[in-house]
C-alpha cells in the first residue's frame, strides 16, 4: 500500500509486507478496503481478502512510526472482508 501526493506526484509513505508467520512463510497481502482513523489521522486501517487460505485480516498502520509494518493484525472472519468501516471504537465488516 502506497500514499500518494497527488499534487507533486510523489509516494509520501509505502507499507512493508507483515512479519512471516509462525512456519517462517511470507503472509499473502490482498488489500481491499482501507480506512483513516477519524480521531489519528496518522493511522490506517486496510482490510484483506485471500480466501485460499483463509487469512482474513483487519490490519492497522501508522505512518508516522519508522516501522512500516502493520502495527496490529486483526483476525475477523474466515470469509473475505470487501468493506469495512469504523464506527464508535468498533469495526463493521462486510463480506
Amino acid at each position: 500500500m502506497e500514499i500518494w501526493d497527488l499534487n507533486k506526484a510523489i509516494c509520501i509513505w509505502k507499507a512493508k509486507n507483515p512479519p512471516y508467520d509462525e512456519l517462517h512463510l511470507m503472509r499473502p497481502i490482498y488489500d481491499m478496503d482501507c480506512k483513516f482513523d477519524a480521531v489519528n489521522t496518522n493511522t490506517i486501517y486496510t482490510s484483506t481478502a485471500y480466501g485460499e487460505v483463509c487469512i482474513i485480516m483487519i490490519r492497522m498502520y501508522d505512518t508516522s512510526s519508522k516501522s512500516k509494518k502493520p502495527l496490529l493484525d486483526f483476525k475477523i472472519t474466515d470469509g473475505p472482508i470487501h468493506c469495512f468501516d469504523i464506527i464508535s471504537n468498533s469495526i463493521c465488516a462486510s463480506n
